[in-house]
Order: structure tokens, then sequence, then C-alpha cells
């Protein structure tokens, strides 16, 4: 009987400590979320993310609250393309400026571009990614460049600004630009321009009434 019972003891116990490791896991799980779910609240809040987006040159020592009052009347939603070069080749340059209601707290954030022009559609493009100095700073600047074919002129896009993959800020805008003109031109070379019958491959050939094709004589 001692046996059984200090058995079942060793059974006992070993469960308490199996049960505890996975409580300790799922108490984990459930602080990471919700640290990240407040995170992203907070910069989502009143008075929260803001991004500018600017294609004017940007004036010299400026302390922070001049570049953000700045950043304001700068800012533009229709960005306009390079007018240099090749229509194929030209891209739209332009700075991003991010102020943050709360430090992110991070190593990095990103900014995930998307292309809604097309009504009931959100087609992922591509992905920025803006690494962390200071982990207090709230306010960034960011060179980007939106080069074709992958970004299309006179068309509305999305960017997305993430941390830790949650979502703190969206920001629509459009590419204003020319667009490749098409000539509706078709050329023909000089085989297809020749007479049937000089044609290579020796006799010409016509169809009848029933539509088969015959060798002439």
């Amino acid at each position: 009987m001692s046996g059984m019972g200090g058995r079942r003891r060793w059974w006992s116990r070993r469960w308490v400590v199996g049960a505890s490791v996975v409580l300790s896991a799922v108490l984990g799980a459930v602080v990471m979320v919700t640290a990240g779910g407040e995170t992203a609240s907070a910069q989502r809040g009143r008075g929260g993310t803001q991004i500018y987006m600017v294609q004017k040159r940007r004036p010299a020592k400026m302390t922070e609250e001049q570049l953000l009052r700045w950043a304001r009347s700068a800012s533009t939603k229709r960005l306009a393309e390079t007018p240099e070069g090749e229509i194929r080749t030209r891209k739209w340059r332009f700075e991003i400026i991010t102020r943050f209601r709360n430090p992110p707290d991070d190593r990095e954030f990103h900014m995930l571009f998307y292309d809604i022009h097309d009504v009931g559609q959100r087609r992922f493009i591509s992905e920025m990614s803006m690494f962390i100095n200071d982990r207090t700073q709230r306010t960034y600047v960011q060179q980007a460049r939106l080069d074709r074919p992958a970004f299309r002129p006179n068309r509305n896009y999305e960017m997305v600004i993430t941390i830790r993959r949650q979502e703190v800020a969206r920001h629509r805008f459009a590419l204003i630009g020319q667009e490749e003109a098409r000539s509706g031109e078709v050329s023909f070379t000089d085989e297809d321009t020749r007479d049937p019958s000089q044609r290579r491959g020796g006799s010409s050939r016509d169809t009848g009434g029933d539509g088969i094709e015959r060798a002439a004589d």
C-alpha cells in the first residue's frame, strides 16, 4: 500500500509541475498579445500617428516642431513623377515624415504599400523598413522612391505602417504621371506582304465553300 501511495503522490507532483509550465506559457502569450494591442491602440488613438508625404525641398536646420509645422504645410496626397528620361523609367521621389504619438519602442517599423485603385481590391506591392537607433524618438524622416512598373501612374495607393506586425496608421495617396502611349500600329514582315504564290513552301492554297483548305493545281 505504501508503494501505491508513493506512486500516486509522484504522479500528482508531476502533473502539478506540468500544469504550471503550460499555464506559464499561456500567461506569457496573453501578456505579449495584450502589450502589442495596447501599443497599436495607443498609436492609433486621438492625435495618434501622423504621416506626411512631401516633394518640396526640406529646409536645413529645423527643430522638430518646425519640421512638423513645415511638413503639414508641404504635405501632398498627389505625388508627381520625375519628368526626366523615358516614360517607362520615370519614378516618384518624395520624403515620408512620420510622427508617432508614443515612441515605437522597437528596433524598426515597416511601411507596406498597396494598390487600392480598383474597387473592392487591395493588392500588396512592396515593403520598406525604417530602423530605429533611439527608441525614445517619435519623429522620423525617410527618403522614398517608387519605381515602375510595380507602381503605375494615375492610380490610388495606400501606405500602412506597422510595429511588431500591428497596424498603427494608414495613409492614402495618388501617383500622377504620364502613361505610355499606344500607337495602334501593326507591323508586317516582307513574308507577310508577299503574294501567296511567291511564299516559301511552294504552292498557293485556296479554300472551297466547305472551308477545307486545298492545294492549287
